[in-house]
C-alpha cells in the first residue's frame, strides 16, 4: 500500500497541531512508507527532516500558490477547478499519475479543500479542528456593534454547511471529539483523541524552594493563545499579585514579538524543548505549581490542559478550554472568567496538596491520551477503509 499524507501543518514540537501531525505520520508509517505533500507556507528545515524520517518522499507544494489555511473565503459548493487551488492539485495529480497512491490522508479539512479526492485513491481526512467552530467561538460580543456578532454567526453557519458538503466526499474521517462527528453527520467517523508522547518516568514533585509559580504554555502566533494570555495578564495577574506579591508567571512558547517592557512577576522563556534536564519541559513543569488555560475560542481539544494534567500539574481552565475533557479530575479547576483571580490564588496557596492529587491522577490522562490509544484509532479507520475496498 502506498500512502500520501497531505498537510499544511508541518510535524513540529512547537505547537499542538504539529505534534499531532508528527504522531499521525509515525502511526501511518507502521503500515507503509509514507510520502508527504507539504502545503501552506514554506516549512522549516527541521520539519522537512522530520517528515522525511519515515522514509518517504517530501513533495513540496508550498511555493505553488497554495491558498491560506482558511475556508472563510470559500463558502458554498466546493469547486476544485478554482485557479487558486488548480496548481497544487495539478502538481499532485502528475505525481499520482506516475506512481499512484492507494490512500491519501488529508491533515485538517483545509488540505482536502485544497486538493480534493484523487482518482482511484481512498481519501481520509483528519478533521481535528473545524473552521465553523473556530469562527463561531471567536464571534465578537454585542459591544462590538449591533451587526458584528450576528454576521459572524451567519458566516459560521454557512461554513458548517460547506464542511458537511465537502467531507461527504471523503471515504473516512478521524475526529478529535465526539461532538464533531455529530456536527458532520458522519456516524462512521473514528474518534482520534489528541495524544502526546509522554516521558517514561512518572511525574516528580515540583521544587519548593521558590515562590508560588503559574505557567502559560503555547505558541503566541496562535490567536486564541494570544488573546487568552493578554486577558490573563490584564485582568487576572494584577489581582493575584495583590494577594501574593511574590508569585511568578512563566510564559513558554514561540513568539515573534518579545515584550517591550518588563512586567511585574512575569517571565517570558520562549520556546522550551521537550527534553530532560535543565531548560527542557521536565524542568519547566517541575518549576511550576499551576498551569493556566485561559482560552475563549478555537476548536478541538486543548493540548495545554492535557499536557499539564498528564505531567502531574494542576490546571485552571476556562469552560471553553475544558469543554471536550473529562472534568471530574481534582487537579482540573474549571471556572468562569470572573472567578479566575480568586481561584488561581487559592490553587497557588494549596499547591502542595493539589500537586499530590495531580500526580496521582496523571496516569489516567497518560493512558487515555497516549501513543498506544492513538495508534489503535489510526489502525481502526485504515481497517474500515480496507474492508470497504474489498467488499
Amino acid at each position: 500500500m502506498r500512502i500520501l499524507l497531505a498537510t499544511a501543518v508541518p510535524p513540529t514540537p512547537e505547537c499542538g497541531g504539529g505534534r499531532r501531525t508528527e504522531m499521525l505520520l509515525k502511526c501511518l508509517a507502521q503500515h507503509a512508507t509514507v510520502d508527504v505533500a507539504a502545503l501552506g507556507p514554506v516549512w522549516p528545515t527541521a520539519a522537512c527532516q522530520r517528515a522525511g524520517a519515515c522514509g518517504g518522499r517530501l513533495i513540496d507544494l508550498t511555493t505553488t500558490g497554495v491558498p491560506r489555511k482558511d475556508l472563510r473565503k470559500r463558502l458554498g459548493p466546493v469547486d476544485f477547478r478554482l485557479a487558486g487551488w488548480r496548481s497544487s492539485r495539478n502538481s499532485l495529480l502528475a505525481h499520482h499519475a506516475r506512481r499512484p497512491w492507494d490512500l491519501i490522508v488529508h491533515r485538517y479539512i483545509h488540505a482536502f479543500a485544497t486538493l480534493g479526492p484523487l482518482p482511484r485513491a481512498a481519501a481520509l481526512v483528519d478533521v481535528d479542528d473545524l473552521p465553523s467552530e473556530v469562527c463561531s467561538s471567536a464571534a465578537p460580543d454585542w459591544t462590538a456593534g449591533p451587526l458584528e456578532r450576528p454576521r459572524a454567526l451567519i458566516v459560521a453557519r454557512r461554513l458548517a454547511a460547506a464542511e458537511r458538503g465537502l467531507l461527504a466526499l471523503a471515504d473516512g474521517l478521524w475526529v478529535s471529539t465526539p461532538t464533531h462527528a455529530g456536527h458532520l453527520g458522519r456516524g462512521d467517523s473514528v474518534l482520534l483523541r489528541n495524544a502526546l508522547a509522554w516521558p517514561p518516568a512518572d511525574p516528580q514533585p515540583p521544587t519548593t524552594d521558590r515562590p508560588p509559580t503559574a505557567l502559560f504554555i503555547g505558541p503566541l502566533w496562535h490567536p486564541p493563545n494570544r488573546r487568552g494570555l493578554a486577558w490573563l495578564k490584564r485582568e487576572v495577574w494584577p489581582r493575584v499579585r495583590q494577594r501574593l506579591p511574590h508569585a511568578r508567571l512563566l510564559i513558554a512558547g514561540t513568539s515573534g514579538d518579545p515584550p517591550r517592557t518588563s512586567e511585574a512577576g512575569i517571565e517570558h522563556l520562549g520556546f522550551v524543548p521537550d527534553s530532560p534536564g535543565p531548560g527542557g519541559l521536565d524542568w519547566l513543569y517541575q518549576s511550576c505549581d499551576v498551569a493556566c488555560a485561559p482560552l475563549f475560542s478555537g476548536s478541538g481539544t486543548s493540548i495545554k490542559v492535557l499536557e499539564a494534567l498528564g505531567r502531574g500539574l494542576p490546571c485552571l481552565a476556562t469552560p471553553w478550554a475544558a469543554r471536550h475533557l473529562e472534568q471530574s479530575s481534582p487537579a482540573l479547576g474549571v471556572k468562569e472568567p470572573g472567578a479566575w483571580s480568586h481561584e488561581l490564588v487559592e490553587m497557588l496557596v494549596r499547591r502542595q496538596q493539589l500537586g499530590a492529587m495531580a500526580r496521582r491522577a496523571s496516569k489516567a490522562v497518560r493512558t487515555g491520551h497516549g501513543e498506544r490509544v492513538f495508534q489503535k484509532s489510526v489502525d481502526r479507520l485504515l481497517d474500515q477503509v480496507s474492508a470497504a475496498a474489498v467488499s
